[in-house]
């Protein structure tokens, strides 16, 4: 496997984005969406493009 040694895939830095007003009114949301964020790594964010991109699925 090739190595993005030049950085050419940006890093992602995933993370929610919610207003004030909504996590305000809703503060649980910010334990639910804490899993998902920690899951979708670069890594993991590269394959799932990948499996559109590439593979079409």
């Amino acid at each position: 496997m090739l190595q993005d040694d030049k950085r050419y895939f940006p890093a992602y830095n995933v993370a929610p984005a919610i207003s004030q007003k909504v996590l305000d009114k809703y503060p649980q949301l910010r334990d639910l969406l804490q899993p998902v964020s920690d899951k979708l790594t670069d890594e993991v964010l590269i394959d799932l493009n990948a499996q559109v991109d590439v593979d079409g699925t």
